[in-house]
C-alpha cells in the first residue's frame, strides 16, 4: 500500500493532518489527536482509509496505541477492504527484529481487530504473513483462528503457496504441517511445488518434498513441478530426490 499524495479531495480541517501523514511526521500527529481530536477521529483520505490504516502502514507502536484510543470502529475498511490490521500484517518487516509489527498486530487483535476479515482479493492475515515468511505471526494467528490457515484468495492461492515463494522454509513447515495444502491446486493449477520450482529455490523444493509434495500434479498448461528448473544439474539433484523420498 502507498500513501496518497494529492490531497485536492481532502476536506480543510483535514489537510494539514494528510501532510503529517504523507511526511511520517508521528509527534506532530499525536499532538494533532490532542488538540483537535474530532478531525482526527473522523479522518478518510480518498481511498477510504481512516487515520488508523495509516498508523499501521507508518509501523508505530504508540501512535497505533494513541489513534485506537479515539476510534470507535476498530475494522474500518478502505478501497480494498483492507483493514488495518491487515494493512499492518501485509507492511511488516521480512525480519520480526526490524520493525514493531509483532508488537501493534497482537495489541491491535487484544483491543478488537477481526482476524477473519479479508481484502477485495480474498487475502487474509495468513496469505500476508506467509508472503512475509513471518512465521511468528502465523503461530500468532494460529492460536486465535486456526481455519484461516486453509482459505485461498482469489487467485486460488493458500497462505502456503505464499509461503513457499517467500523462500521462508520454516514458515512453509509450520503452514504446511497445520494445513492438508501441501498438494492444493490454485487457479493456475499449480500446487506448493511448483511455486518452489519455478523460483529456483533447492532448498525449499526439498523442503516441500518432505513436506509430502508431489511431482506427478501437472499445472494449467500440462507442465509437471520439475520441468520448471532451468539447472540441469539441479533438475537431476532433485529427481534424485524426490525419487529417494519415496523409498522411504
Amino acid at each position: 500500500m502507498i500513501l496518497r499524495f494529492a490531497d485536492e479531495a481532502l476536506p480543510n480541517s483535514h489537510i494539514n493532518l494528510f501532510h503529517f501523514i504523507r511526511d511520517g511526521k508521528i509527534e506532530d500527529i499525536k499532538k494533532m489527536i490532542d488538540t483537535d481530536p474530532v478531525t482526527c477521529k473522523t479522518y478518510v483520505d480518498d481511498d477510504q482509509r481512516t487515520l488508523l490504516h495509516c498508523a499501521c502502514e507508518l509501523q508505530n507502536y504508540s501512535l497505533v496505541e494513541k489513534v485506537l484510543q479515539i476510534c470507535d470502529n476498530k475494522n474500518p475498511v478502505d478501497e480494498m477492504l483492507f483493514t488495518p490490521l491487515l494493512v499492518s500484517v501485509a507492511g511488516a518487516s521480512m525480519s520480526n527484529e526490524l520493525d514493531e509489527s509483532y508488537k501493534i498486530i497482537q495489541y491491535l487483535i487484544e483491543h478488537g481487530a477481526d482476524i477473519t476479515l479479508s481484502n477485495k482479493r480474498k487475502a487474509n492475515v495468513y496469505h500476508f504473513a506467509c508472503s512475509r515468511g513471518r512465521r511468528d505471526l502465523v503461530e500468532l494467528f494460529l492460536g486465535k483462528w486456526k481455519e484461516g490457515a486453509s482459505a485461498r484468495d482469489k487467485y486460488g492461492n493458500t497462505p502456503l503457496h505464499r509461503a513457499v515463494a517467500s523462500g521462508n522454509i520454516e514458515c512453509t513447515k509450520l503452514i504446511a504441517k497445520k494445513t492438508h495444502t501441501i498438494i492444493a491446486q490454485n487457479s493456475m493449477k499449480k500446487t506448493p511445488l511448483h511455486i518452489a520450482c519455478e523460483e529456483q529455490n533447492i532448498p525449499m523444493i526439498k523442503a516441500v518434498i518432505d513436506l509430502g509434495g508431489d511431482a506427478d500434479i501437472v499445472d494449467e498448461d500440462g507442465k509437471f513441478p520439475f520441468e520448471f528448473i532451468s539447472d540441469r544439474t539441479a533438475f537431476k539433484e532433485i529427481c534424485e530426490y524426490y525419487k529417494a523420498s519415496k523409498k522411504h
